[in-house]
């Protein structure tokens, strides 16, 4: 994460939370930003409510981030241990929970925000469907970190491809996550 471009002004929305705020909370005490944190399964929900010292940077939303909104069908993880549920059943279960979803620009009207400056994907192979969603709008976060799901090695280099058609450049490949910066602003 290219920090020394995070300002105190800057809105993160960190998407897929799951039970580790690591990442968000370490953002906040590096750079004083504010994070808007979205997961809509309870087991996030319950983990961020129980917290011990929350930073008022940090707000939750109980909801997902996807390229429509409405209602899906998160399909559970095979080992009931683990947290991430998912779109596209990337474990092939028959388990799952309808949770709402919004579009990255509905949550930022909701939210009353005007920009996204950092865009975190953790989203178990959603984060295609989002970036798709994202590239065909005029919302343009300074940095998208994304989690790639796909091991298929052509989709995420088109993914990456059509990233930098946008302007953005990739500063860090640490797989499976890659982090890319927009150029000039």
């Amino acid at each position: 994460m290219p920090l020394p471009l995070v300002a105190p002004d800057w809105i993160a929305y960190s998407v897929g939370i799951g039970e580790d705020a690591s990442f968000d909370l370490d953002l906040i005490r590096r750079t004083r930003c504010t994070v808007r944190a979205f997961d809509p399964t309870p087991r996030a929900a319950r983990y961020l409510a129980a917290l011990p010292e929350r930073p008022p940077q940090l707000t939750y939303h109980a909801f997902g981030i996807w390229n429509r909104d409405g209602e899906v069908r998160f399909f559970a993880p095979r080992d009931p241990s683990h947290v991430s549920h998912s779109i596209h059943n990337l474990q092939g279960t028959s388990t799952s929970i309808a949770v709402p979803m919004k579009t990255l620009a509905s949550a930022m009207r909701e939210a009353g925000d005007a920009r996204i400056d950092l865009l975190k994907l953790d989203v178990e192979g959603a984060e295609y469907d989002i970036l798709d969603d994202l590239l065909a709008t005029a919302v343009r976060p300074r940095i998208v970190c994304a989690e790639l799901h796909d091991p298929w090695p052509r989709r995420n280099l088109a993914l990456v491809r059509r990233l930098r058609a946008a302007g953005y450049q990739l500063v860090a490949l640490e797989p499976p996550t890659v982090t890319l910066v927009r150029l000039g602003g």
